[in-house]
C-alpha cells in the first residue's frame, strides 16, 4: 500500500481514476490548490472510477443527493470554504 496524491479542480463534480479498493484519506491545500490523498495498493491492474463533488457552504445540494455521499474533508482557500464529498451513486 502506498499514499497517492491527486490534484483537484475547483468545480462541482470530477471524476478520479484510482486502482480498485483505493481508500481517500483527505483533501486539503497544497500550494494554493485543492488536493486529495488516497491509500492505493498500485499493484492493482483494474481501476476504479471515483466521483468528487464539491460544494460551497450555504449552496443546497440537489433534492436527495446528500443520502448518497460519503463526507471526505472541509477546506478553505482564500475567503472560500468548500466541502468535498464522495458519491457512491456513480
Amino acid at each position: 500500500m502506498i499514499i497517492y496524491k491527486y490534484p483537484l479542480q475547483l468545480t462541482s463534480d470530477q471524476y478520479l481514476d484510482m486502482p480498485q479498493g483505493s481508500s481517500i484519506l483527505s483533501i486539503q491545500i497544497q500550494r494554493g490548490a485543492p488536493t486529495l490523498w488516497a491509500l492505493v495498493d498500485d499493484t492493482v491492474p483494474r481501476l476504479s472510477t471515483k466521483r468528487i463533488r464539491m460544494t460551497g457552504t450555504g449552496h443546497e445540494l440537489p433534492h436527495g443527493l446528500a443520502n448518497n455521499l460519503r463526507f471526505i474533508s472541509t477546506v478553505q482557500l482564500d475567503e472560500l470554504v468548500w466541502h468535498f464529498f464522495e458519491d457512491d451513486n456513480q
